[in-house]
């Protein structure tokens, strides 16, 4: 599939977690106030979700040398720019290590399979963890601080199971065509 597939892929997916978000309760598109930056914390809470669902959408095709990856890395490095001035120096860390980790492997390597979105969640939940922990030389690390991770950001992993499966799917219509 091509660049404007997987974009409309992602578009859906990120309307279709904030649509199922909504009906759990979990999201509430009323509470978006247009007098704060942002929507305040209702509309950063939709934003981060469209944006994860989006991005897990292109996610698996950005081990291709390609103009797609080229313009994701342009965004990219702006966010992190943005990220590195205001201070939020852990999230620049994370989303740095997270966009490398398509470059380590070969086109529809690990990235296009199913548990990719748990992986990828799974060492942010350690990174984080790490992180609280590393002055006390791991001797503060605790696994359940990395299960409570899960607990209160899972919808943004949906969102991003969403945005990827959403690729993996149009991939797989695309060549059963």
């Amino acid at each position: 599939m091509n660049l404007g597939g997987h974009l409309a892929g992602g578009i859906v997916a990120g309307a279709l977690s904030a649509g199922a978000l909504g009906a759990l309760g979990r999201l509430n598109p009323s509470q978006i106030d247009p007098s704060q930056a942002w929507g305040g914390p209702e509309g950063i809470k939709l934003a981060g979700v469209f944006l994860v669902a989006l991005a897990a959408a292109l996610f698996p095709d950005l081990d291709q040398a390609t103009h797609p990856q080229r313009w994701f890395y342009r965004a990219l490095f702006l966010g992190l720019l943005y990220l590195f001035v205001s201070g939020h120096l852990l999230a620049f860390a994370l989303i740095t290590l997270i966009s490398l980790l398509p470059l380590l492997h070969q086109h529809r390597g690990w990235t296009h399979r199913f548990w990719a979105p748990l992986f990828i969640a799974l060492l942010v939940a350690l990174a984080i963890e790490y992180h609280r922990s590393r002055s006390a030389f791991w001797s503060d690390f605790d696994s359940t601080k990395v299960l409570a991770f899960f607990s209160h950001y899972w919808i943004y992993l949906l969102a991003a199971i969403s945005g990827h499966q959403s690729h993996l799917w149009l991939d797989r219509v695309k060549k059963s065509t």
